[in-house]
């Protein structure tokens, strides 16, 4: 894997919680890392596998009544929608991205139960 296919998240200690979440990428060359994108309402990002090739973040709409899944190119950093999901906007999701890119398990934690939910995407 080469660089360009490492992401990670750089926060500051005072960031606000409005406060965009940066992703960055590591330089190939060794030096600074670089911007990939800057997300609003941030979820977490994640990779699926080499096969399906392609990455997704994860945000929650301004009313936090969705959650929004977009794939991201790691180099240009230039995202696409991959799905619009309906969830409760005062409770907090967990999700994650099917090694082959297929599908997305997203699951609401509730202190009585964990609700887990299943929502198919296309290929990225």
């Amino acid at each position: 894997m080469t660089g360009a296919g490492v992401v990670f998240l750089v926060t500051t200690r005072d960031s606000l919680p409005q406060t965009p979440s940066q992703l960055y990428r590591p330089a190939v060359d060794g030096g600074a890392g670089q911007r990939v994108s800057e997300v609003e309402n941030y979820s977490g990002h994640r990779c699926a596998n080499q096969a399906a090739n392609f990455c997704a973040v994860g945000s929650r709409s301004a009313g936090g009544k969705q959650m929004l899944i977009e794939s991201f190119d790691v180099v240009t950093g230039q995202r696409k929608e991959l799905s619009r999901i309906p969830v409760d906007a005062g409770a907090d999701y967990q999700w994650a991205l099917a090694p082959d890119g297929s599908q997305i398990p997203l699951a609401k934690d509730d202190v009585d139960a964990v609700q887990i939910r299943f929502v198919s995407l296309g290929n990225g």
